[in-house]
Parts: structure tokens; sequence; C-alpha cells
């Protein structure tokens, strides 16, 4: 039975927010080592933290103590960049097919097909941010197309160059260049615990696991995803390769074969000759800030979380765009847990 403008409008956008929510979302390996902090106005407030582990020094009983002087924190307050992608829904096959015969079920299927490209248009979105980290991950600089390029300034010290002696000689200890960083990562990012994650680009990987020292030391012990965090468990992409020890210290072998497109070239996020090493909790986050956008009537906005979905329809156009928009960016808060390593010539 077809229904009329009001109730179709009605059952179209509720049906679509229904069926979007219900979609499953993709969770990128690389973001999930970032903790999402939602903020309210446009711009996300964040402390870089080089944190300390001074020891306290006991006094003669009956004197005032020993003086803490406290000193300013380094606080920068960013402006996300924004992103806003968009479709016409009226370019979709069923469009035409629910506008001349609006029944219930022509606005579902159509409601279905809409979120379908909805998700597709936020994918575009979270692989922004997932190269977001792994700019972060590779140098602390955050490229942008259309902005100014966010850097945290990470310390010399934690970018490695080690491709003098690369994991391709087979006389050249793998292990011990991977133990110099986890001792970073405990002395200068005050890391808390036992267990590393090691991400490996393709070529560095094949090197350390074909490396001859790597082989007559090493006993690679197998792990399965009930190991690891939830949160990297869950996400997609990531591949575990075993645990090694190095030092006091274990490590989780991983790959992430993935890739990026710009101007059709395709791109890993993990550079092919490169390692990061982060802490399995790192204190890493992805702020999102609030997208531009109107205030309702009723003093409300719109967006709910990190993503906002909206729709326009223009008569004169003959359109109905349908837009994701998301404004965050991924923040290395305790900037000195990540150590990165050239180790292939």
């Amino acid at each position: 039975m077809a229904i009329n403008t009001t109730q179709a409008r009605s059952l179209l956008t509720s049906t679509l927010v229904q069926v979007y929510k219900e979609m499953p979302k993709t969770t990128s390996f690389l973001s999930s080592f970032f903790n999402p902090v939602e903020s309210t106005d446009k711009f996300v407030s964040i402390e870089v933290q080089r944190g300390t582990e001074k020891v306290a020094v006991d006094v003669i009983r009956g004197e005032k103590g020993n003086y803490n002087k406290v000193s300013r924190s380094t606080e920068k307050v960013i402006k996300p960049p924004l992103y806003s992608e968009w479709f016409n829904a009226t370019d979709l096959r069923l469009y035409d097919v629910a506008i001349g015969n609006p029944n219930a079920s022509n606005l579902v299927a159509l409601a279905n097909e809409m979120a379908d490209e909805a998700l597709m248009v936020r994918q575009k979105i979270e692989r922004a941010y997932e190269k977001q980290a792994a700019d972060v991950l590779e140098t602390g600089v955050i490229t942008l197309l259309n902005g100014t390029d966010i850097d945290f300034g990470r310390s010399a010290s934690s970018i490695v160059d080690n491709s003098g002696t690369p994991w391709s000689t087979g006389t050249v200890d793998p292990v011990a260049q991977i133990t110099a960083g986890c001792e970073y990562l405990r002395t200068a990012g005050k890391m808390q615990g036992g267990r590393v994650n090691m991400i490996c680009g393709k070529s560095a990987l094949s090197a350390l696991l074909n490396n001859d020292t790597f082989q007559a030391q090493m006993d690679v012990r197998r792990i399965d995803l009930g190991q690891i965090k939830k949160e990297q468990a869950n996400a997609l992409g990531g591949v575990p390769h075993g645990i090694i020890t190095a030092g006091s210290w274990d490590v989780v072998i991983w790959s992430y074969p993935e890739y990026y497109d710009v101007s059709g070239v395709s791109t890993p996020y993990i550079a092919d000759k490169k390692v990061v090493l982060v802490p399995e909790a790192p204190k890493f986050t992805a702020g999102f800030g609030a997208v531009p956008q109107l205030i309702n009537d009723d003093g409300s906005i719109d967006q709910q979380g990190a993503f906002l979905m909206e729709e326009f329809l223009n008569k004169e156009e003959a359109s109905h765009k349908v837009y994701q928009k998301s404004a965050g960016v991924m923040i290395p808060t305790a900037i000195d847990q990540i150590y990165t390593m050239l180790v292939l010539a």
C-alpha cells in the first residue's frame, strides 16, 4: 500500500539510521592503539606527556620536607582536520523505484542500499584516520593535504636508522636491536608491563624470519587471539606471527599487509623496511571534535559520537545528498612510547 510523502520521508530516514547503526563498522589495526575521546567543541585539548620516575628522598623528622615545584604541562589545543564525504542518493538504483511506488517494502530496500553507500563513504574517512596513525608511528608528523601538518615532536632517539646493520645480514642480531627499542620504551616512555607489540613492514618481517642469527637463537612461540588485548584482537588487518623474548620483555610480532590508495597508487600503512615498537597498552588518544553544524531549534546538535551523518534535499537540483562528516586526530599522548627502526638498507 502506498503511503503519503510525510510518512515515506519519516520511514526512510528512521530505517536508514537503524540499518546503518546495525551494520558492522571497520576497526583499523593501527587506530586500535588509540583510545577514542570525544569533544563537544571544534578543538581537541591534549597534554603531551614525558614522564619521570624520580624517587622520594627521606628527611629528618621535624623538617618541612622536600618542595616539589609544579611545572606546567605541555598542553596543545588542536583543531582536528575535517573530513566530509557525500553521495547523491538519487543515483542509487532503487531510488526511482521507491519514489515511483513509495510503499514500505520499497522504502526499506532503498534505506538498505543507502546504508551500504553511507558505510563505504565512512570507510574512506576511517582509512584517513588509519593513515594518521601510521604517520604518528613512523615519524610523529601527520601529513595533511589541505591543512597544516601536525608535528608532535618525537625525540630523534625514538627514530633509529639501523640500515647499516641490516636484518638481511645473517651475522646481525635483530633481537639485540629489538631489546634496545624495548629499553627505550621502558626508560624514556615509562612503559609499564612486560609485553611489547612489534609491527613489521613486509620486507622487514621477511628479513627477520630468515636471519641466521635469529633462527639459531629464537624459539618463536605460538600466540592466539585470546592472549591479545581485545582492541587489537578485534581489529581488522593485523596478523600476529608469534611471541619472542627480547631482554626482559615478551614481544608480539605483527605484520599489517594493508594498503591505502592515493591517486591510484597503493601504499602500505607500515613502510616496507621499517619496524615499529609500542607497548601492549600505549597511552595514545584518538581525539574527535565537533564538525561544523547548526544548532537545532531545541538547542541540541545532531552529532552523537565521532561521526555525523546528515541528509540534505534540494528540490531545485533534484538531489538527495547524504553526508558523512568527522573531525579527528590521532594523538601520541605519551610521546616516547613509540620506537621506530629502519632495519634494511
